[in-house]
């Protein structure tokens, strides 16, 4: 029974050990339409993405995936170096019915924003590219940049928005057959990034219900007993205890004395007799 019992523990700690890495490797929502928004990514997931650079491409693993300094589900996290890129490939999304009005969104954590690098000339330090083509190559002309220019990106969580119609059109992308797209962050030293909520929203979209709020709600209960509890319970309970059951012990204490003595006294009294 005993073995048994010890068999049952062991695999109810290793289920909830599991349900965070089950609860993090959740879908990413690539091309997924809900309303009025077609998301991008959700960042929710390992699969889709890969973080690149100049000479060589990563694969995203959990250890990317934040769930705790994130905007909703998790945020992509990773360590930025010069040009960092993350790129998203075999991709097929139809985004025409977005193009006249519709606002590519994002949530991006900034660890230091003094350490954001400038756009230099026709170089842009920050952007969200999508292509048409296989690869993503941009040689052939087939991308529209949208770019994250002027958004004044400060550090913590920001949200860009940047609206289709008004990106820099790099040749005849066609944007019912996306295939490839990228996000990209050039920075002057090392810091953190954090990427969240990846979308196309067109008008009057829904806003996105964020998960910050529920890790801050027991915060409450956790504080009100340590504040209330120790100032009262000890105040009043020590000074009333003794207030009441000394002068009820001493009394006992007395009568008992008292009886012992008619005790004596009697006892006393036949051996006289």
């Amino acid at each position: 029974m005993k073995k048994i019992l010890a068999l049952c523990l062991i695999a109810c700690l290793t289920l909830c050990l599991a349900v965070p890495a089950f609860a993090a490797d959740a879908s990413n929502k690539v091309g997924v339409v809900e309303g009025k928004r077609i998301w991008l990514s959700t960042f929710d997931g390992t699969d889709t993405w890969v973080l690149g650079g100049s000479d060589s491409e990563i694969e995203i693993t959990e250890d990317n995936l934040d769930t705790v300094n994130k905007k909703n589900g998790a945020a992509l996290s990773y360590t930025a170096s010069g040009y960092s890129i993350v790129l998203a490939s075999n991709l097929n999304l139809d985004l025409s019915d977005y193009v006249a009005e519709g606002v590519v969104k994002m949530d991006i954590y900034i660890e230091d924003a003094s350490k954001l690098m400038p756009s230099v000339g026709a170089r842009t330090a920050q952007w969200i590219g999508f292509s048409s083509n296989e690869s993503g190559d941009t040689d052939d002309l087939k991308a529209v940049w949208v770019l994250m220019e002027n958004m004044n990106l400060k550090t913590g969580w920001n949200e860009i928005s940047c609206p289709i119609s008004e990106a820099m059109a790099q040749g005849g992308t066609d944007w019912s057959k996306i295939t490839f797209m990228r996000v990209v962050v050039g920075v002057n030293a090392e810091m953190t990034i954090k990427l969240d909520n990846l979308r196309i929203e067109l008008p009057g979209a829904d806003p996105i219900p964020e998960d910050a709020a529920p890790a801050t709600t027991p915060a409450a209960p956790a504080t009100t007993p340590a504040e209330t509890a120790p100032a009262t319970a000890p105040a009043t309970t020590p000074a009333t205890t003794p207030a009441e059951t000394t002068p009820t012990t001493g009394g006992i204490s007395l009568i008992a004395v008292a009886g012992l003595g008619l005790v004596a006294a009697s006892l006393a009294s036949k051996k006289r007799k």
